[in-house]
């Protein structure tokens, strides 16, 4: 059994706490009321493999206004190398013995901060890992919290570079509450499939916008299947087309809003008309099935059936 409380991963956070002690201790001090400095006698160590300046302020100013200490080493490396056997162990135990209290650990290696709470010494907070950064997570949290007056059941757009670690902890937390949609816009990047499922899973609804790769992925697979059929040669042209629309569709028990894609396919002479390609079922469910299954953000595929005239072959 753990000997003291560590806070290491976004997706074990405990509504009940957050709410009623994280928050409520915010507000306390946001509005200067009374409350329990409750580092007072003691103190933090900001142990950090990794460069931060707004993190490791913001643990150093929360020590203060605790009635606490803080310390810290500009980069950890030069003193406290972690890829030696056990030497994460003997650091927090070092530590411990100079009657530091709480250890805040950055590090970009995965499975440090938790062989460092492993050693029981003393409380250990993530302070960023490689896919998680609980602390954001809670400061992004409360913002939300305090802006809109509560976290339930708003819809967040999350735009910019969905590979950062702080957006997935935002994720997971927001997995703790109740009626929340999301809208994920990469700049760059994604949201790692297993953060997205996690979300999915606790009744969060996922919107992806990946229109480019969406498209071009879908795309790969109908011509593989077309070519695995033995129907490249019948067809004059053939592809994709994502839909400027969102269809309601299920993963597990919850529902997603995700993105439509219809499937174009003609034979022709000289372009001037057109017939669509008959397909036989199974090759169409085929490519459904595989669309659907390896392009994330697609929960529907159609096929166009429409001749030239009145159609065109092209979606304009």
């Amino acid at each position: 059994m753990a000997k003291h409380r560590h806070l290491i991963d976004t997706t074990k956070l405990d509504r009940d706490w957050v709410e009623g002690e994280v928050f409520s201790l915010c507000d306390k001090i946001r509005i200067q009321s009374d409350f329990e400095p409750a580092m007072k006698g003691r103190s933090l160590y900001c142990l950090f493999y990794e460069p931060s300046f707004l993190t490791r302020t913001s643990f150093e100013q929360a020590a203060g206004l605790m009635d606490g200490q803080a310390f810290h080493t500009e980069d950890a490396s030069q003193f406290f190398p972690v890829h030696a056997p056990n030497y994460i162990d003997n650091i927090i135990n070092i530590l411990a013995s100079l009657h530091i209290n709480l250890v805040v650990l950055r590090s970009g290696d995965s499975g440090v901060v938790e062989r460092a709470a492993s050693a029981e010494a003393m409380p250990v907070v993530n302070g960023g890992s490689p896919d998680d950064h609980p602390t954001q997570a809670l400061a992004d949290l409360y913002t939300i919290h305090n802006e809109l007056g509560s976290v339930d059941g708003k819809t967040i757009a999350v735009v910019g570079r969905l590979e950062h670690r702080n957006v997935s902890a935002l994720l997971k937390g927001l997995a703790m509450f109740n009626d929340i949609k999301l809208m994920l816009v990469p700049f760059s990047g994604q949201v790692p499939e297993e953060v997205i499922s996690h979300c999915v899973e606790n009744g969060v609804t996922v919107q992806e916008h990946r229109d480019i790769d969406s498209l071009s992925e879908a795309d790969a697979i109908y011509l593989e299947e077309i070519r695995g059929a033995g129907l490249y040669d019948e067809i004059w042209q053939a592809f994709a087309i994502l839909l400027p629309v969102q269809s309601v569709g299920v993963m597990g028990d919850a529902r997603t809003y995700e993105n439509v894609l219809a499937l174009r396919a003609v034979t022709s002479r000289d372009g001037m008309t057109a017939d669509w390609y008959p397909f036989p079922s199974e090759v169409l469910a085929s490519i459904s099935t595989r669309i659907i299954n390896e392009v994330r953000g697609v929960n529907r595929v159609t096929y166009d059936i429409s001749s030239k005239p009145p159609a065109t072959i092209e979606w304009e």
